[in-house]
């Protein structure tokens, strides 16, 4: 029998199934499918109309996007299409794209279910057992606390689990290994997570140890293992290479499992709660909607699940890989976090609490298992456990099936799943903002990517936020996001507008917007903006306001809910300069030397508040580097630097103390892993140990790398009374250098720390230049032309000298100069010559012989430079090679499956 003939069989029952239990989830999610708006969970947003969600699909097609961060960000992985796809192609043909995600999340649900009936039923349960079984399964507190999050990716991969373990355990069984090329289709279309690719591979690891061993199948089916795993890679090799060949830190490393968000999702996670499958990510509210009289039950069910273990001489092969599944979340628990950190791309792993998802798939499967044998048993006790079983499950689930997933939150840290019907005027915004020029940048205000509401008390407060889809897919970007994880070198610049946002220091944000590219500013009415009463929001507006009465902007929208203006200039995100300011805020090396360690992050070091007042110093050379931050995302520019910031003495000291207090806090949580209070530890010592100066005050610290002389040393004077300055002991007197600044020249400094010492609080250093900057050049002419999210070609016109290219997107070591942007293309700019510039961007050292040497252009008569360069962002140019090896495997895989194929053993 052929293998479509088999599968066309298991169809025709698979449907009915399906509908059922589609029925059900239907039921489960009445209350928002037949409710008007968007399905909102509390930490996802899925676009809201068909032009979102065009948006949302064309940036899943390259490897950089400015979805999530409007400086951009590394796509990772292009998998989401397989979601987003069929969405998309949906709301083209008029089906409402909030209809589609509705009917996603229910479609999720009844998929799990069928697919766990589908692997009960081979496993020969009877159909009213593998029926009980699927409902179990997605009646689950990991399917309530996913909902409420929003994470159907999760649901979607642990709705595909079951399949993914049917094909695999048919083909150990039949002996054919088109089972298994089926298998790695499925596990392809299950990796939209990206924890699948540790949960599938574990779950494989499991049925051969258990299942192959049980059934003196090991060496098939570890063989089968081996073609899984090579079917996967040559499946996913559009995507697989470049992050492998390529690394990126926020996959290749550890730091999130360390995270405070990543230690907050094990703060309930214990022993009981694993054993109870009460584990998952966030499972407050799965425990705050569960009665405290129905908790014991919840114990019951792990032990109707266990008791599956009575049975085990007929489901020995069965239960082996099922155990060893549910103990797999047990596993990460115990083992230390800072263990797991150290593995490689650990960020993979990232929250112990997901594994819970493992151990949910096993213990429904176990207790579908035990249900099916005491139906089985005669007598007495077959007309009472057996109905007992049921009402315990039956309660167990009563979140759901009591509307809980839709209730009213029950306390400040709850809440639950809703539907959102947005402001006309925020689509009529969007609607206007994609005839502009989509190289522009937009700040919707308030920032942070989840927004409160002021009119409705559903989306209103901390916990209770909606995801801000209308900044998060407008046609201009839009968002920035707060985390605790890095958001590369931009981090340090969103803080800066934060901050000048929450000052309402109006100047400030007006002088970030120019240095970012940002062009139009947007308040939202109807949102909360930081503590802000109803007073302080309109003053913002009307500052705001003033940008438009002095000419500096102009009314871009001012209806109903929306209020936007937009700046009169019009800077390009790729722009040419005659010279690099080069500064470095040296703060790392002042901390480490004091304290003789590598823990402090130089981005708590938050200096760009000061780039205007050095930006004065520099007139029309506005192009600054910083060679102690981002060190872990970004290269630099290699030599003595021109300039050097100070470091107040008083700052380090308060840092110190905030540091230590933050170890001593991690420290007090009880299931903090040991590893990481050692490490807590070592530095609340190294700290203890410091010895800083007696007397801070007034002083500041510049870290010299190499002895200098005459040098210039600049400060920023508001009203002072005194321009005494001390220096290593040495007094000076400070003098006028105009615009409110003061300056010392001729200074010489020694190699390593140089205390500075003003008397006048007053007074505020700015900048210690430690030599001149170089005779000016011509800027010379550039045509930049985006090709595509991930590509740019420039024309160079008429250039006369060396000059600097300042790309102001976020640092990435892989956004790379080339002559024509093919994949063997050869670099033209070396890495020590692409460095942070303006504190977040990409900048570039364009040297024109290298330009001339590789044919990327030529001298002009005149003998000036014209030629042409592509600005490539490098992952980009290994997916189309990459697609082409995955389209051709898939259409292998797809030959093999529906050629004639005999199976070795039973058809069941």
């Amino acid at each position: 029998m052929k293998i479509s003939q088999i599968l066309e069989e298991k169809l025709i029952r698979y449907r009915y199934v399906f509908l059922f239990y589609l029925f059900v989830s239907v039921l489960v999610f009445i209350k928002i499918f037949f409710s008007a708006g968007s399905v909102v969970g509390s930490d996802w947003g899925f676009p809201d109309n068909t032009s979102q969600i065009k948006i949302f699909f064309e940036t899943l097609l390259h490897s950089w996007t400015r979805i999530g961060n409007l400086f951009g960000t590394r796509q990772l992985s292009p998998v989401s299409v397989i979601f987003i796809g069929p969405i998309y192609l949906l709301s083209t043909i008029g089906i409402p794209v909030s209809l589609v995600i509705k009917l996603s999340i229910v479609s999720v649900f009844a998929l799990g279910a069928s697919n766990l009936n589908l692997l009960l039923r081979y496993m020969n349960l009877k159909p009213s057992s593998a029926l009980i079984g699927g409902l179990v399964f997605i009646l689950s507190p990991v399917f309530f606390d996913y909902s409420l999050i929003g994470w159907i990716y999760v649901l979607f991969s642990l709705s595909m689990l079951p399949l993914f373990i049917y094909l695999f355990l048919r083909a150990i069984d039949s002996g054919n290994y088109r089972y298994v090329l089926l298998a790695a289709i499925v596990f392809s279309l299950a990796i939209i997570q990206s924890q699948t690719i540790i949960w599938y591979g574990l779950t494989t690891l499991s049925l051969v140890l258990g299942y192959g061993i049980v059934t003196k199948q090991f060496w098939r089916s570890l063989k089968y293992a081996f073609v899984l795993s090579v079917s996967f890679l040559a499946l996913n090799f559009y995507w697989l290479p470049a992050l492998i060949l390529l690394p990126d830190q926020s996959a290749a490393g550890g730091e999130i499992v360390k995270s405070s968000i990543s230690l907050g999702t094990s703060f309930r996670l214990s022993a009981l709660n694993i054993l109870r499958i009460w584990g998952s990510l966030y499972n407050y509210q799965f425990e705050n909607s569960y009665p405290k009289v129905f908790e014991p039950l919840s114990f019951v069910v792990p032990i109707i699940g266990l008791s599956c273990i009575f049975f085990v001489k007929k489901f020995k092969r069965h239960i082996s890989y099922l155990l060893l599944i549910f103990l797999i979340p047990a596993l990460f628990y115990f083992i230390d976090r800072q263990v797991i950190s150290g593995l490689p791309f650990a960020n993979l792993i990232r929250d112990v609490a997901r594994f819970s998802v493992l151990s949910t798939f096993a213990l429904s499967a176990m207790i579908a298992i035990t249900i099916d044998q005491l139906q089985a048993i005669r007598g007495s006790i077959h007309r009472w456990l057996f109905p007992l079983i049921f009402l315990v499950l039956f309660f167990n689930a009563y979140p759901f099936w009591s509307g809980n997933l839709f209730a009213l939150p029950k306390s400040g840290f709850d809440f639950r799943l809703r539907t959102k019907v947005w402001p006309t005027e925020y689509e009529d915004l969007n609607q206007k903002l994609q005839s502009e020029n989509q190289e522009q940048r937009a700040i919707f205000l308030p920032l942070g990517g989840l927004v409160s509401l002021s009119d409705d008390l559903r989306y209103n407060g901390a916990f209770h936020e909606v995801p801000d889809v209308y900044s998060g897919y407008s046609p201009i970007p839009a968002t920035i996001s707060f985390s605790d994880r890095s958001y590369g070198a931009s981090s340090e610049i969103v803080y800066a507008i934060d901050q000048s946002i929450k000052n309402q220091d109006i100047d400030q944000l007006e002088y970030l917007s120019a240095l970012a590219k940002i062009n139009f500013i947007v308040i939202r009415r109807d949102m909360d903006f930081y503590d802000w009463d109803e007073n302080k929001k309109l003053d913002f507006e009307n500052k705001l306001k003033s940008l438009v009465i002095s000419g500096r902007a102009d009314t871009y929208m001012d209806q109903g809910e929306i209020y936007a203006i937009k700046f009169k200039t019009e800077e390009k995100i790729i722009d040419a300069h005659n010279q690099l300011v080069e500064i470095s805020s040296n703060s790392g090396k002042i901390l480490a030397d004091y304290l003789n360690i590598q823990f402090i992050n130089p981005d708590q070091f938050k200096e760009i508040d000061q780039y205007r007042q050095i930006s004065e110093l520099f007139p029309g050379k506005n192009l600054f580097t910083h060679s102690q931050q981002n060190s872990i995302l970004s290269s630099f520019v290699q030599g003595a630097p021109d300039g050097y910031k100070f470091l107040s003495l008083e700052k380090v000291r308060d840092i110190m103390l905030l540091q230590k207090w933050g170890y001593y806090q991690q420290n007090l949580n009880l299931k903090l892993d040991e590893g990481i209070k050692k490490d807590n530890r070592k530095s609340i010592l190294a700290i203890e140990r410091t010895s800083l100066p007696t007397d801070i005050n007034g002083k500041y610290i510049v870290y010299l790398n190499e002895d200098v002389s005459n040098s210039t040393a600049y400060f920023e004077s508001k009203s002072a009374e005194s321009s005494k300055l001390n220096i290593n002991g040495n007094n000076y007197t400070l003098k006028p250098a105009g615009d409110g600044l003061l300056s010392i020249e001729a200074l010489s400094l020694s190699r390593g720390p140089n205390i500075f010492q003003v008397e006048d609080k007053n007074i505020t250093p700015l900048l210690l230049k430690t030599k001149s900057l170089s005779t000016d050049t011509v800027i010379p002419k550039i045509i930049p032309k985006k090709l595509n999210a991930s590509e740019y070609s420039i024309k160079i016109e008429n250039a006369r000298d060396d000059f600097y290219l300042n790309f102001a997107e976020n640092f990435n070591s892989y956004w790379r100069v080339t002559k024509t942007g093919k994949l063997f293309d050869r670099e033209l700019v070396s890495a020590d010559n692409h460095f942070v510039s303006n504190g977040f961007g990409n900048g570039y050292k364009i040297k024109l012989s290298d330009l001339e040497k590789a044919g990327a252009g030529s001298k002009n008569f005149d003998d000036t430079f014209s030629g042409e360069i592509r600005l490539v962002f490098w992952p980009e140019k290994m997916i189309m090679p990459g697609l082409v090896i995955t389209t051709l495997s898939l259409t292998i895989i797809l030959y093999l499956l529906f050629t004639n194929c005999q199976e070795k053993g039973k058809v069941r």
